[in-house]
């Protein structure tokens, strides 16, 4: 922190090592003693959310009966040469099923590449159908792990399951736009979603959301330990604030929970705004005279959360770091609350990608090279990386696959 002229920490997001938890409690101490921190750093653990869906997604896939492995034997029979990958082709087309990417071959390890197998196998389930009927070493191959209709019935729970929370996570490891602020939909989404599958009528489904309902509620259900500032950050976004809390919770939660959140979250605003009031107050000097036009500093708090929220316009999407620049004269105390509220990170999936080293040779020439430019050369390469446009995996793998047959 020294070398790198850190002062202030607001938060830090990591995942759920145990190690990592250690070293939290380590740095809390020692950054409290140097008084680094916002709120004597209250908040200031973030636990990583793509990590903790990774932990409820996989306990809810325990209940699965063997289908999807079926599915996956199928998978890799195909692609284990490509004599059959053409034959399998040629069925696509008797089908008259494009057949625009290859077959995905998951990681069992890795929920998301079994979204993403089960995905594009629904779509081609008359294929392996056909595709039985012309191979017959095909059944001699895989004998009673063939897939059935109730096999491929199976998967497409599963892949309706695991799409929830394929796209959250998509959405929340974003690292050119602001995640904090739609953290909160998605979790209340997810907790929807499982309570209304938990009373499914589907034996499988059902099961899922009970074992997953158990994961939930051990990092997200518990509201006296959910972290305030990622709650902040909704009620810092115009379109939202306060009130859609609380009436979120109203759905999900009684009356008393509802309010014993709303006045820890009311508080800890309230502490919030104070300290960058407080902390503004002490780099800019006022006059007098400032001061009486300002009025009580809690106003400008209470103008913003009594305004009339702002209406998305459907299709268009609404620049949150924008609205608070342009309103930085209106909401100075608020602004600045905003602009390090909204950069809270909610996963480490992209800190991560920046700084994985996975598949990279270190020769003589990089050996060389100084710790300081290792360091600049990698945040360099990642924000020359950086692009608006989407990237599919989908075709990203096809490219490996397609790279791994030459």
């Amino acid at each position: 922190m020294l070398d790198w002229g850190i002062q202030k920490v607001f938060t830090l997001t990591v995942d759920n090592a145990s190690s990592n938890d250690t070293a939290i409690v380590h740095m809390r101490k020692k950054l409290a003693k140097k008084k680094a921190f916002v709120l004597d750093g209250e908040f200031f653990h973030v636990r990583c959310c793509a990590h903790i869906l990774n932990l409820i997604v996989r306990d809810g896939m325990k209940e699965e009966g063997g289908s999807i492995e079926k599915i996956r034997l199928a998978v890799k029979y195909i692609r284990g040469s490509p004599q059959r990958v053409e034959q399998f082709r040629t069925c696509c087309e008797l089908d008259e099923i494009p057949y625009r990417h290859n077959l995905v071959l998951d990681v069992p390890t890795r929920w998301n590449y079994t979204y993403l197998m089960l995905e594009t196998a629904l779509k081609f389930q008359k294929s392996f159908e056909r595709f039985e009927e012309k191979d017959p070493h095909y059944h001699l191959e895989l004998r009673e792990n063939m897939p059935g209709e109730a096999d491929w019935k199976t998967a497409r729970i599963f892949c309706k399951f695991l799409k929830t929370f394929y796209d959250v996570t998509n959405r929340l490891s974003g690292s050119l736009y602001v995640t904090s602020n739609s953290y909160f939909h998605d979790v209340i989404n997810i907790q929807s979603t499982i309570k209304s599958w938990s009373t499914s009528h589907d034996h499988t489904l059902k099961n899922m959301a009970i074992k997953m309902n158990e994961k939930f509620y051990k990092y997200w259900g518990d509201l006296d330990r959910m972290n305030m500032f990622l709650l902040i950050a909704v009620v810092l976004d115009p379109c939202f604030k306060l009130k859609y809390v609380t009436y979120c919770y109203g759905k999900l939660y009684s009356k008393d929970v509802v309010d014993k959140v709303e006045n820890k979250l009311t508080g800890t605003l309230t502490r919030l705004f104070s300290y960058y009031d407080s902390e503004r107050r002490k780099c800019n000097a006022q006059s007098s005279k400032e001061e009486e036009v300002m009025g009580s500093p809690m106003s400008e708090l209470e103008m913003y959360l009594t305004e009339t929220r702002i209406k998305k316009v459907v299709g268009e999407s609404f620049d949150i770091l924008n609205w608070w620049k342009t309103n930085s004269t209106r909401f100075p105390v608020m602004s600045l609350m905003a602009r390090d509220v909204l950069a809270i990170p909610v996963t480490i999936v992209a800190s991560e990608s920046a700084f994985s080293t996975g598949g990279r040779v270190l020769d003589q020439f990089r050996s060389s090279l100084s710790p300081k430019v290792v360091e600049g050369l990698i945040c360099a390469q990642d924000w020359l990386r950086g692009s608006p446009i989407p990237q599919e995996i989908e075709a990203r793998i096809t490219d490996v696959a397609e790279l791994e047959s030459c």
